[in-house]
């Protein structure tokens, strides 16, 4: 179980039951309670599924999701995996 800075995302991702949920900037902060850094704005990496070079993935990532679309500044859309990647 992820138990690191972004667990509110990691415990809502765990209750969606679709196979895919597009979040807007706005709502995932909502989730978190906290602003998300600048790079998340503006770097699409900063969403990518690598946990080595972006522990932020760790929580999607365990929770068996997977980011599938980036709109900067917009969206992101989740996708769920068959299980949690990690």
């Amino acid at each position: 179980m992820y138990s690191g800075k972004y667990l509110p995302i990691y415990d809502y991702l765990r209750k969606v039951k679709t196979n895919e949920v597009t979040l807007s900037f706005g709502e995932i902060e909502e989730i978190l309670k906290f602003t998300l850094p600048k790079s998340a704005y503006i770097h699409s990496a900063w969403w990518a599924n690598d946990i080595k070079s972006h522990p932020q993935a760790k929580s999607w990532l365990q929770a068996g999701w997977k980011t599938k679309k980036i709109e900067l500044r917009k969206t992101v859309t989740f996708e769920k995996t068959l299980a949690p990647l990690l």
